[in-house]
Parts: structure tokens; C-alpha cells; sequence
């Protein structure tokens, strides 16, 4: 009767375990979405000077933020990372126009990415490296006229 007991709880806890090896990632993207539209919004309010501050993004540890535009090939992700990220396949960013890709890495490792619908904010003059630190990851908010999209453009060098 003990081993049995035993042996439920040691389970339980395997579960529990892979549940939230599962799920912490995909609550981390979700919080880094909710933290850049409140940064968003706060830039856009009335009375806003429209500057969206990145690095002001605290959750997880991260020291840069690369920003990869549609069709960007996996070959240029991997070489801008300086390392092979396997995840980059399946999100697939060399045949898709409808994302941006933001990819948050701390030393040679992935510390969470974000997948930013085109239709709700864009990125505009973002360069070839599209290598940003968290002093430089500064953007002005603006649109277009006639478009719904906020654009973000990289302040700076």
C-alpha cells in the first residue's frame, strides 16, 4: 500500500513537472505581449511622446532582442544568433508575411521569442543585423495615414 502510494506521487509530480515545463514558455510569451502593448499603449496615449522603450521589458532575463522581418530565411536568423535555433523551422518566418519575429537571447541561448501580428504593429527601418541591446532597443510608435497599424521605428544609429 505504500509503494503504491508512493509511487502515485512520484507521477503526480512527473506530471506536474512536464505541465509546467509545458506551459511556463507559453505564459512567458503571453506576459511579454501583454508588457509591449502596455508599453505601446503608454507611448500612444493622448499626450504620449510615442516612444516605445524595449529594454524596459523586466520579466525574464535578456541582454539583446533581435527583430526579424517576413521572409527573413532561417540561414540569416541563425547567423544574426550566431548559433543554430531549431525553433526558427517551425515558426517558419522565411514563408510568412503576416509576422514579425522578436527574439529575446541571453548569452548564446533563446530567452523567450514573440510572434507580433503585421496587422497589429509593425516594424519599419529595421536593419540588415536587426540586433538591438536593452539600451538600444528604443522605437517611436507612429501610423500612417489611412492605416490602422501602429509602425515602429528604431531610434538611433
Amino acid at each position: 500500500m505504500r509503494l503504491r502510494r508512493w509511487l502515485m506521487i512520484v507521477l503526480v509530480g512527473m506530471l506536474l513537472v512536464g505541465i509546467t515545463g509545458f506551459v511556463s514558455p507559453h505564459l512567458r510569451r503571453y506576459e511579454l505581449s501583454r508588457r509591449l502593448d502596455s508599453l505601446v499603449l503608454q507611448a500612444t496615449a493622448p499626450g504620449g511622446s510615442g516612444a516605445v522603450d524595449i529594454g524596459q521589458i523586466d520579466q525574464f532575463g535578456w541582454d539583446r532582442l533581435y527583430v526579424f522581418t517576413p521572409y527573413t530565411p532561417h540561414t540569416t536568423v541563425d547567423e544574426a544568433l550566431g548559433f543554430a535555433w531549431a525553433k526558427v523551422h517551425e515558426l517558419d518566418i522565411e514563408r510568412r508575411d503576416d509576422i514579425n519575429l522578436l527574439v529575446f537571447t541571453q548569452g548564446r541561448s533563446v530567452a523567450s521569442y514573440l510572434e507580433l501580428p503585421r496587422n497589429r504593429l509593425d516594424f519599419a527601418h529595421i536593419s540588415d543585423d536587426h540586433l538591438f541591446t536593452r539600451l538600444s532597443a528604443q522605437f517611436q510608435a507612429r501610423t500612417e495615414s489611412g492605416s490602422q497599424v501602429l509602425l515602429l521605428t528604431p531610434v538611433g544609429p
